[in-house]
This record gives C-alpha cells, structure tokens and sequence, in this order.
C-alpha cells in the first residue's frame, strides 16, 4: 500500500463513486462499484498505532498498481487503485482525491519496479499459450468447510504473525449501492457482488500479495498453459513455521474484447489469482454449482 506523509488518502469532495472495468477495444469501460463518503474516512493511521478503528471511520488507502485511463460518463479519466474499509479495491478518478496526482505518481513508479513482467505483448500468442476460465461466483471459490481448522492460515512466511488470512484473496461476496444502466445511483437499492483480487506478487516473508486490481465474477481469466505459472504455496496458521497446507496459485491474463471484437488476453492485466476462484470456461455446465443471484 501507499501512504502519505500524513499517513492515509482522503476525497476533494462528499462522496465519490469507485469503478471496476472491462476493456474494449483501446477503451477501459468503467463499471460502477461502490461510494466512499467523507464522513466515513479516518485521517488516523489506527493500524500504524496498534489501535482500534475508530466507530465507523475506515482508512483510504492506494494500492502500488499501474494507474489507469477509464471511460466514465462519455469522458476519459485518470484513475487509481484504492482499497476502503473491509471492501475490495476498486478504481477511483484522481480529480476525487486530494492530492491525487501525487499519488498517481508514485503508484505508477511503485508499478514499473513491482509490477509483474507480461510473458508477451501480443494478445494473439497469449491466446494459444493461455487457457480460458471464468471468476467464479458459487461456493467452490470461497472458503469451504474444509478450510476451517486453517481458517487462520496466513498468506505469508513462516512465523509470520497477523497477516492476511486465506479467504481475504478467494471469492467474496460483498454488499453494494446498486446503479442503474447509465451508472447512476438506484437509492435505497443494493445489490451482492461477487469478485477476487488480482495480485502482482505471490507471499514471500513478510509480504502478502498485493492486490493491483479487482474482477467481478462472470468475468475471463485466461490462464498460462506452463506449469511453472502454476504454484503451490504454503499457508501457515499465526506464528507456526511449519504446515503441510498448500493453496495453488496461477498466473494470467484479464480477458478484453480486441478490435475484431474477440475474447483475448490483455497483455497489460496480468497477475495471481488462486485457482480455485476459477471455473473453466469450457466446462462450466459440468462444473459450477447454482448461482447465487447477484441482484438480490
């Protein structure tokens, strides 16, 4: 995460709407994800403190990953990657941050020294060196009964102690403001989202991986076909240097439209993800269980 002098990010104005996006084309098209309101922000680092968040205040913090140019209500805006409260992270213009384009910058240097490299440029060759699965949004990819005597293994090193837990990276189901088709506000109405972060880096040490952005479920993954971008990575409870608990991480690309109009990976959307939060997009009659509805 990146912080400030002050130590945490705050908005220009009363409330502001985050994105996710679909790329079509040369066009990142935004999608509506949440509101953060003013109110609701902490300028207090808690965690820094070894406190307790204060009663319903939450910290804004930027993710180190690649700024991006979204297509928000016929215009083109720079954007960064921010995660609020116990959320996700989702995209956020720089024009509603205070000093947004400072951040942009140091996110951005952050990402060329951090971001994971592409194993190609070329969407077509991706495509034959890659294999298609869809985000999930059932049961498979969350946390399952079978996780809880490990429902405190840690994403991180060996007795390494308060780091993220397993389920902060599988697919989650979060409530949301729910928007119409023109990406305005339906008040009073809210609606479940299911989604999984893609992260630049696997854990190592002391570092969990770090999200550089947000997928929804129902949408592409095209994942590398060379085992050696398939990991196992082990989880260790709280403070344990030991562990016979693996979780398999795999490395690919977020699926665009290309100018042809077909399905493609997006050579500049590249990351982790565990593959459990997958369901293979050629066999999802087979495989995936009911859906939970997403508008309820």
């Amino acid at each position: 995460m990146l912080h400030n002098g002050e130590g945490l990010f705050t908005i220009n104005k009363p409330q502001v709407i985050r994105y996710t996006f679909t790329r079509q084309g040369n066009t990142n098209i935004a999608i509506p994800f949440d509101t953060v309101d003013k109110s609701a922000i902490t300028r207090i680092n808690y965690k820094h403190l070894h406190e307790d968040a204060p009663k319903g205040k939450h910290r804004l913090l930027a993710n180190p990953a690649t700024p991006r140019m979204l297509h928000i209500a016929g215009k083109d805006h720079l954007c960064v990657l921010t995660w609020f409260s116990t959320s996700s992270s989702a995209w956020i213009k720089v024009d509603d941050l205070v000093d947004g384009h400072k951040i942009a910058s140091v996110a951005r240097s952050r990402a060329r020294r951090e971001d994971p490299h592409a194993t190609s440029t070329d969407p077509d060759k991706l495509f034959h060196q890659t294999h298609r699965y869809v985000i999930r949004n059932d049961d498979v990819g969350e946390a399952q009964p079978s996780d809880k005597p490990n429902k405190h293994a840690k994403v991180m090193g060996p007795g390494q102690k308060d780091g993220d837990d397993l389920p902060h990276y599988l697919t989650k189901d979060i409530r949301e403001q729910a928007f119409d088709a023109n990406g305005a506000q339906v008040q009073g109405q809210r609606v479940t989202r299911s989604l999984v972060s893609l992260v630049m880096n696997l854990p190592e040490r002391d570092t969990p991986p770090i999200a550089i952005d947000t997928l929804l479920a129902g949408q592409s993954f095209f994942v590398m076909k060379d085992s050696s971008f398939h990991r196992d990575s082990p989880l260790y409870l709280n403070g344990k240097r030991h562990t016979n608990v693996l979780e398999k991480w795999v490395f690919g690309y977020v699926a665009m439209q290309d100018a042809h109009n077909r399905l493609r990976p997006d050579p500049n959307r590249r990351g982790w993800v565990p593959l459990r939060a997958l369901a293979d997009a050629g066999h999802l009659q087979l495989t995936d269980i009911p859906q939970r509805p997403t508008n309820a």
